[in-house]
């Protein structure tokens, strides 16, 4: 959930013909597209559901915006990401998440 966020909504909105068609409704009185009406909802029930977790969403894609406007910033995230994976192994995933916790997220 924390990695999906709003598109998790997104897709069971529109998955589901009845809460789809509300949106639509909503849309349409609200003079938006479809489209702008299914994000607003979809991140309101995140937002709602699980708050905490639509906290921790919106700081990693906001890192991400961050990262991936400084160039220098994105080379130093890229070459330590490729050396953990090329580690290889089953614990990979690990040693990133316990690379990111102990501060590797942060500007080089």
């Amino acid at each position: 959930m924390t990695w999906y966020g709003d598109d998790h909504f997104r897709s069971v909105i529109s998955n589901d013909k009845n809460w789809s068609s509300a949106v639509r409704t909503k849309a349409s009185e609200a003079g938006i597209t479809f489209e702008e009406q299914l994000t607003k909802d979809a991140e309101w029930v995140f937002e709602k559901e699980y708050p905490e977790i639509f906290k921790l969403n919106k700081l990693i894609a906001n890192y991400k915006t961050q990262i991936t406007k400084d160039s220098l910033w994105f080379a130093a995230v890229s070459e330590k990401s490729t050396e953990i994976f090329h580690a290889g192994g089953r614990d990979a995933k690990f040693r990133c998440r316990v690379y990111c916790k102990a501060g590797g997220i942060q500007k080089f």
